[in-house]
C-alpha cells in the first residue's frame, strides 16, 4: 500500500466491492462518552446503547474518560461546567455504576463492555492512578489514549495546540514527545486497546513534520511496544467526521502495524447518538485495501471473564 493518505479516497468504492460476511465485526471498543460520564458527552448512556442496537452493533464497549487526581487538569469545558475535582470524582463514579447496571440491563440485545478511556496525568503518578480506579471499580479494560503532551492538552484548541508544540520547539518535537508518551503509557498501563494513535493529525494533518525521520522512527518504536504488549490497535472513525483525510491511524501508521502483526479493532469513539456506529463500513474498506482480513475485540465469556476474539472481515 502507498505510503500516502491520498490513498483514503476510494474507500467508498472499496465498500462497494466487498460484500459483508455477517455483522460480527460491527464491534466498537472506544466510545459512549456519555453525559453522565463526562462534560462533553451530549447523550445518556441509554440513549447511546439503544442507537447501538439500532445500527446493529453486536459488541459496544463504554469507555467514558477517567478522572484525574489533581484539579489542574480539569478541561475547560469541565471548569466551565463548575465541576471541581471532587464533582469531577462524582460524575465518574455515576458513570461506573450505570456502566455496570447496563451489562445486565442489555444482555441478550447488546454485549456490552465497561472501560475507560486513560490520562497520562499527573505525569509522575498517573499509572498507578489509572490501574487503581480499574481495580477500584472493577472495570473490564482500558483504552490508552494521549491527550496530554507534557502536561498540556494537544486535543482541546489550536491555541493550547500550539503551545504543546511551542514547549517542545516545534511540531517535529511535539510529534516525538507524544509518541515517547505513547510507548510509556503502553508500557505502564499494558491497556487493551490503543486509542487514536495519531491523534496530533486532528490540529495538524498535512503538515510535513509528521513526515520527519525522527517522527516516523518515534512512532514505530511505540508500535513496536504495542506489538510486544499485545493491545488491540483502534480504527477509530473520528477521524471522518472530524474532517480529517481518514481515520485514525493513517496509512503510514497502519501499513506498519500490519507489518507488525498488531491486531486492528473497531472504534466509533461516539459522544453523541450520531456517532454511534458511524462510518464502520467506510473502516472495514480501509483495513481490506491493506489487505487485513480480520479484527480483534474484547467480548465477555461464559464465565463473565474478558476474553479476546478474532472476527472475519
Amino acid at each position: 500500500m502507498a505510503d500516502s493518505q491520498a490513498d483514503l479516497a476510494d474507500l467508498d468504492g472499496l465498500r462497494a466491492d466487498h460484500a459483508e460476511t455477517g455483522r460480527a465485526w460491527r464491534v466498537s471498543m472506544h466510545g459512549g462518552h456519555s453525559s453522565e460520564g463526562t462534560t462533553h458527552g451530549s447523550s445518556t448512556l441509554t440513549e447511546i446503547l439503544d442507537a447501538a442496537i439500532a445500527r446493529g452493533m453486536v459488541t459496544y464497549g463504554v469507555t467514558n474518560h477517567v478522572a484525574t487526581s489533581e484539579a489542574r487538569f480539569l478541561y475547560e469545558d469541565e471548569l466551565a461546567a463548575g465541576l471541581d475535582i471532587e464533582g469531577r470524582f462524582a460524575q465518574f463514579e455515576e458513570y461506573a455504576r450505570l456502566s455496570a447496571e447496563a451489562v445486565e440491563q442489555y444482555a441478550g440485545r447488546l454485549e456490552v463492555l465497561r472501560g475507560f478511556e486513560a490520562e497520562i496525568v499527573p505525569q509522575s503518578s498517573y499509572v498507578a492512578d489509572m490501574l487503581g480506579l480499574r481495580e477500584r471499580y472493577g472495570f473490564e479494560y482500558i483504552v490508552g489514549s494521549v491527550h496530554w503532551v507534557d502536561e498540556v492538552p494537544i486535543d482541546v484548541s489550536q491555541e493550547l495546540f500550539d503551545e504543546a508544540a511551542a514547549r517542545c520547539g516545534g511540531l517535529e518535537g511535539l510529534l516525538v514527545r507524544y509518541y515517547e508518551h505513547m510507548a510509556e503509557m503502553v508500557e505502564g498501563l499494558r491497556p487493551e486497546v490503543i486509542g487514536h494513535f495519531d491523534l496530533p493529525r486532528l490540529l495538524s494533518e498535512g503538515d510535513p513534520g509528521h513526515e520527519a525521520p525522527a517522527v516516523r522512527a518515534a512512532a514505530g518504536a511505540a508500535l513496536d511496544v504495542i506489538a510486544e504488549v499485545g493491545s488491540l490497535l483502534e480504527v477509530n472513525t473520528a477521524g471522518f467526521r472530524k474532517g480529517l483525510r481518514g481515520p485514525y491511524p493513517a496509512p503510514w501508521a497502519l501499513d506498519r502495524a500490519v507489518d507488525l502483526g498488531i491486531p486492528m479493532t473497531f472504534s466509533d469513539d461516539s459522544h453523541h447518538v450520531d456517532h454511534v456506529g458511524a462510518d464502520l463500513e467506510r473502516a472495514r474498506a480501509y483495513l481490506l485495501a491493506f489487505k487485513v482480513q480480520e479484527i480483534g475485540s474484547l467480548g465477555r465469556a461464559p464465565d463473565g471473564s474478558i476474553e479476546r476474539r478474532s472476527i472475519p472481515l
